[in-house]
């Protein structure tokens, strides 16, 4: 496999209604809430401050996106893993998932090694290829997520409300007996509507993937605006995680780029407009 270049998709995601991705709760504090968000530590820009904060991983947010367009795709069949595997099936996660031969959601996502290895011995005694994609390489995959992280002004507008901690809200709702009417109230946090995350997703393509390369990304763009419609998250049925994506930028980095011969070339800037796949496609030669 050799490297021809990086598409480097980057821009803010903001939320729409509470986002809710559970983290661990590592002590019991007074008032405080039974499903915590996620957060890590970072050092405030300028000053030695570590502070608390939530983000979004890079697991979630890819995890999301690839089981949209498995569940969209005509030709991809997902069983539950307590079933027995049938041949030409692959383990992910907890199912086993068929994908037709022509399918660009493995090469963009990739597949456990386990899987690719029993993948490269199918088509070894099938003499066949199970995906698109060169015997041994199916693991290979050409789409990084990056950890989102709040920008400076969302962190500075969580630190001045004050009944925001750590950046987050705290939700109540009631569960309800269906045969008593009893309310059973439970808590939530939430990272609070209106704040905004710097995410960046970068698309690696090698010489073998010429043919592919336009697809690749639209693949994933298609995957950004379904989520738009959808959830990421927790209780997306209960109202929580409806995201936008924002201040699209879309840059391509090749290996001069890399060698510091030449500067990356801009292929798309959306400011604040909406996610518009065909308007970036048709931007792109």
């Amino acid at each position: 496999m050799r490297f021809l270049k990086n598409y480097v998709i980057s821009g803010e995601i903001e939320l729409v209604t509470g986002l809710y991705i559970g983290g661990l709760k590592e002590t019991i504090e007074i008032g405080g809430t039974d499903n915590p968000v996620i957060r890590t530590y970072l050092v405030k820009k300028g000053q030695s401050k570590t502070i608390k904060i939530p983000y979004i991983p890079g697991s979630s947010l890819k995890g999301k996106i690839r089981a949209l367009l498995e569940y969209s795709h005509p030709g991809v069949d997902i069983i539950d893993k307590s079933s027995k595997k049938p041949a030409g099936y692959i383990q992910v996660g907890e199912n086993y998932i068929k994908y037709p031969e022509n399918c660009l959601i493995p090469k963009v996502f990739g597949v456990p090694a386990e899987a690719a290895e029993e993948t490269e011995e199918m088509e070894r005694l099938e003499g066949s290829k199970v995906f698109d994609i060169p015997a041994g390489k199916v693991g290979v995959s050409r789409a990084v997520f990056r950890d989102a992280f709040p920008t400076e002004e969302t962190i500075k507008w969580w630190e001045e409300q004050v009944d925001l901690i750590e950046g987050a809200e705290i939700k109540t709702e009631n569960a309800i007996n269906r045969l008593t009417s009893k309310a059973t109230p439970r808590q939530f946090e939430r990272v609070p509507a209106g704040s905004k995350f710097c995410f960046e997703i970068v698309l690696t393509v090698y010489e073998e993937d010429r043919d592919d390369e336009r697809g690749m990304l639209e693949l994933l763009l298609k995957g950004m605006k379904m989520l738009e419609d959808s959830y990421l998250g927790g209780s997306g049925t209960r109202g929580y995680g409806k995201v936008r994506f924002r201040n699209i930028r879309i840059a391509v980095r090749d290996k001069k780029f890399y060698e510091g011969q030449a500067e990356e070339n801009v292929v798309f800037e959306g400011g604040d407009a909406n996610l518009d796949v065909r308007e970036i496609l048709s931007k792109l030669k």
